[in-house]
């Protein structure tokens, strides 16, 4: 009330105002004084990140340079959530616009620096700033439900990593030795370090180190890791060969631990914000019990390195896309920015990806339809960016069907979880009725139909052309393993049926355990064979039960070969244009040659070598096969006496071969 009655709704005019609360009327156009000084702030601000940046890499800082740009990142979005989510979601905007920026820093002489890629990232968040008129978002405390997801993720991480803790390089190059493909990817990153970008747009430079079939291969989770070596170590060279793989080995524990967040971030925003955490655990549970001891472990025990950064992208592609972020346009932003992340780290996931972002559009159709313009300049962007890759590397026909007939290792898939997974995920769902009937449910349905689509396709056409299944069914069952993982968040309604009537707190977290152990308990247990083929029958001893298992167990090393690759390279770091060969007469002689070529950096010259050390064992094939050869030459290292003083006696006697012999023993003595 006031002496003049009560106030109305009316807007106050001027006339109502005392003359001091008045704001001036501006004087001069728009672009006038304060504009200028807003510019003049954000150039100090630029300067300021700069020199920031220059400082933090003097000082051997430069991780603090990542952390503050992940930071900011996260504080620039208006409405990502947590703090769990703002990491995520900064983590995938960072990830694909890393590799759409790496094509053309390549060419720039700063090339992939740290000092320069912290700069150019905190310019552009300074510049986001200056626009929006400062950072929008807030880092919150972590919510119970980020809890609920992280608690399982560290339990992972720490039975996947426990014994390779302190362990010497043997042990842990050994762990994963088996799977050679882990050979060619240390090989692209270690030459993306030293030449300061992607490989095919370095192919001189890398054609030393890389084989000519390698240069075009996606190279987009080798890029990431290569940047992220760089903030950590302060430099923008790999140093030594050794030192070099001892660091692309803990990426690539973290490459498989970042798949098994992204898998139960993406279930648990499945599940909605409903969902206690207590009951979202046994969900999590699930996921991280499957992601270790079922069949997608071998993905890393193989190398799949690419393989493995490309489906944590499509799991957090997945988990955007069922809960969609508040603000439309950052939400096309990070879409596109991981379909350009999956598309560099490893394109055949492409299809699902693409099934996925349409369910995604066709739902929320009338929301995009507000930004048409702002929707269809950043897909035509996107686009342009993945073809643009393809088109640099030179390799269109990896977009044919041909690819999908050849046949390369790989661990056949157990049908009896997967199947196990699905019927869960389809109780889950059923057990929540009006659950289906949400936007959530129909793009996860969208996305899990493009996934078994996509793995019916791949087994049909190999069937059709050579009589069974190949390497990418298995691949392709990959993926529908992890897209039925992040589908498992719909039976955490479930879960919080079958617990919410127990009254205790204790009673309530002991419920949540247990139903989240008994899955992990049956995955663990059971006893299989992941080195069976798709197309044929090899075995491997050491394969006789669940190598999850094995490897929480400390049982799947192999140091031998490991341990003579790491000596020879330590000793002989280069090769001098000699090819190495290392004969100890044992079977897994061309695995430790295979590794000491990519740590003598000597890959691309040796690489049509690989065959025949599948048949060297003794000294005559040995001799047979170095005098069928003499227009390249050789340096073989044995620590077998028979071989050493034949092949010396050879040397002697064939001058022209210019043969070196080296005794493995003495190598390891200096």
């Amino acid at each position: 009330m006031t002496m003049n009655g009560p106030v109305t709704n009316r807007q106050l005019t001027a006339a109502d105002t005392p003359a001091a609360a008045v704001p001036p009327a501006p004087s001069g156009p728009w672009w006038g004084h304060d504009l200028g000084r807003r510019i003049t702030a954000t150039a100090a601000k630029v300067a300021g990140v700069w020199l920031l940046a220059l400082l933090a890499h003097l000082a051997h800082a430069d991780a603090l340079t990542l952390l503050l740009v992940v930071a900011g990142t996260g504080a620039s979005l208006r409405g990502a959530g947590s703090l769990l989510d703002r990491l995520m979601l900064s983590v995938a905007l960072l990830a694909g616009l890393t590799c759409v920026a790496a094509l053309g820093l390549s060419f720039t002489p700063g090339h992939l620096r740290p000092q320069v890629l912290g700069g150019c990232a905190l310019t552009g968040l300074v510049l986001v700033a200056a626009v929006r008129g400062g950072l929008p978002g807030r880092w919150r405390r972590p919510r119970l439900i980020d809890l609920a997801v992280l608690l399982p993720v560290a339990a992972v991480a720490y039975l996947f990593t426990r014994p390779t803790l302190g362990a010497g390089m043997a042990v842990r190059l050994g762990t994963v030795i088996r799977g050679e493909d882990l050979a060619r990817h240390f090989a692209m990153f270690d030459t993306i370090r030293r030449v300061g970008g992607y490989v095919f747009l370095h192919r001189a430079a890398a054609a030393g180190s890389i084989a000519p079939s390698d240069l075009a291969y996606p190279q987009g989770a080798h890029l990431l890791a290569a940047v992220v070596d760089g903030f950590l170590s302060s430099s923008s060279s790999p140093g030594a060969p050794v030192t070099s793989m001892s660091h692309f080995l803990y990426y690539d524990q973290f490459n498989y631990l970042f798949l098994v967040l992204a898998v139960i971030w993406a279930a648990r925003r499945l599940a909605g914000p409903g969902v206690r955490a207590v009951a979202f655990l046994p969900v999590a549970g699930l996921c991280a019990g499957y992601l270790l001891f079922g069949s997608l472990i071998t993905a890393y025990t193989y190398g799949f390195f690419p393989e493995i950064a490309g489906l944590a992208f499509l799991a957090l592609l997945v988990g955007v896309l069922v809960r969609p972020l508040p603000d439309t346009r950052e939400q096309v932003l990070i879409v596109a920015a991981l379909v350009v992340a999956v598309a560099y780290c490893y394109y055949i996931l492409l299809p699902v990806v693409a099934v996925a972002v349409l369910g995604y559009a066709w739902v929320y159709r009338r929301r995009l339809a507000r930004h048409r313009v702002l929707v269809g300049a950043v897909t035509v962007a996107g686009a342009l960016a993945c073809l643009v890759l393809r088109v640099a590397a030179g390799h269109e026909q990896a977009l044919s069907l041909g690819v999908l007939l050849q046949d390369f290792g790989v661990a056949r898939v157990q049908r009896g979880p997967l199947l196990g997974l699905a019927a869960l995920v389809a109780v889950g769902g059923a057990a929540t009725r009006s659950w289906w009937r949400s936007p959530a449910a129909r793009i996860m349905a969208v996305s899990a139909t493009g996934a078994a689509a996509l793995t019916l396709g791949v087994g049909l056409y190999e069937v059709g052309e050579v009589g069974h299944t190949l390497y990418f069914f298995e691949k392709s069952l990959h993926t529908l393993i992890v897209l039925m993982l992040v589908a498992s968040g719909a039976a955490a309604g479930l879960a919080q049926r079958l617990i919410i009537g127990l009254r205790s707190r204790v009673a309530l977290a002991a419920g949540a355990l247990l139903l989240g152990l008994v899955p992990s308990a049956m995955l663990g247990g059971l006893d299989w064979d992941p080195q069976q083929q798709a197309d044929a029958q090899f075995h491997d001893p050491a394969y006789g039960t669940s190598p999850g298992r094995l490897l929480v167990g400390g049982q799947l090393a192999v140091t031998q070969p490991a341990m003579a690759a790491v000596t020879v390279a330590n000793a002989i770091p280069d090769a001098g244009g000699k090819i190495t060969l290392i004969a100890t007469d044992q079977q897994t002689d061309n695995l430790a040659t295979f590794y000491t070529w990519m740590l003598q950096r000597q890959y691309g010259a040796a690489w049509q070598v690989y065959p025949k050390t599948f048949t060297m064992h003794g000294f005559y094939q040995y001799e047979e096969y170095l005098i069928s050869d003499p227009g390249r030459h050789y340096r073989v290292v044995t620590s077998d006496p028979t071989i050493l003083i034949e092949l010396e006696s050879l040397a002697i006697l064939r001058p022209d071969l210019q043969l070196e012999v080296d005794d493995l023993h003495n190598l390891r003595r200096q």
